[in-house]
């Protein structure tokens, strides 16, 4: 549990399609992930933290695993189904995260962010050391896991109702397969490195077109952030740093926006909460019997 300025902290998930429609979310319930829908996009979303003790909907008991991380590294996941309403191009559905305050930035960030950018994601674009730090990338870019389906037949969308989607495609926490042919077919059969470099360049990303008769499965994750204890790690030097110190009660938001920032399509955020706000569940003491309700 994180302990910050004297106080024991839990964390708290919550999602939508934008700020102002933002739901708590229950962490590592994998068959029924949170439905979304605005103008501009119509998805679900499910969000895994291994280990997980945080705020649930309701209060009701967390759960703490997700049989998605068996045999990985891996530390959380924001897996994302869905359609975009309007004709776009992956050059501008963007992917990342934005601070409204100066952050007081460790001197291991740098060095890890040239690492993300040489090895893992060449096209992250950040300045962790503005007035309003941020970081993002092309979206269909640097997501860890894209497959993209074309649907057939009457695939019109209307604005004011949500569209209709596939069955959601990790019930029993499968992971999504990577298959983009169906929306960049420049290159056929792509595996994530060369999705990654190939849409590094502009011109190619512009060329790529995102419309309503596609639909997106986007896997993101990583085994460096680890949420529930609020510590990046780094499994090959067997290294962790407590962020604790750094924390500036400011919550961790990653959003899908168009480039010029006038769209929001959905929102995930992640933020630490004072423990004393869990409110337990009410325990029926041994051999007694629960109180039958009382009619309304």
């Amino acid at each position: 549990m994180p302990h910050y300025n004297g106080k024991d902290y839990i964390l708290q998930v919550k999602a939508g399609s934008d700020l102002n429609n933002l739901q708590v979310v229950k962490v590592n319930q994998e068959g029924t992930p949170l439905q979304i829908d605005s103008p501009h996009f119509t998805g679900r979303i499910c969000i895994r933290i291994l280990g997980f003790d945080g705020v649930t909907p309701g209060n009701e008991a967390p759960i703490s695993n997700s049989a998605y991380f068996n045999g990985t590294q891996r530390l959380f996941s924001i897996q994302i189904q869905g359609r975009f309403k309007n004709p776009t191009t992956s050059d501008d559905l963007m992917w990342g995260i934005d601070f409204d305050q100066k952050l007081s930035v460790p001197r291991m960030a740098d060095i890890a962010l040239k690492f993300v950018q040489h090895t893992i994601d060449p096209s992250l674009e950040c300045d962790l050391h503005a007035e309003k730090p941020w970081s993002r990338s092309p979206l269909i870019a640097t997501m860890n896991t894209v497959s993209i389906m074309k649907l057939s037949g009457n695939t019109a969308v209307k604005a004011e109702s949500p569209a209709p989607l596939p069955p959601w495609p990790s019930p029993n926490g499968e992971h999504v397969e990577e298959n983009t042919a169906a929306g960049i077919p420049q290159n056929h059969h792509m595996e994530t490195g060369e999705r990654r470099k190939y849409l590094k360049d502009a011109a190619h990303r512009q060329a790529v077109a995102v419309t309503p008769d596609q639909v997106y499965d986007f896997d993101f994750f990583n085994p460096f952030l680890d949420f529930e204890n609020f510590q990046i790690k780094f499994p090959a030097v067997h290294f962790s740093m407590n962020i604790m110190k750094y924390y500036n009660g400011e919550p961790l938001r990653y959003a899908c926006k168009s480039r010029d920032h006038k769209t929001t399509f959905f929102v995930t955020q992640f933020e630490l909460v004072d423990a004393s706000q869990r409110v337990k569940p009410a325990v029926t003491p041994a051999g007694a019997t629960a109180a039958a309700p009382k009619p309304l």
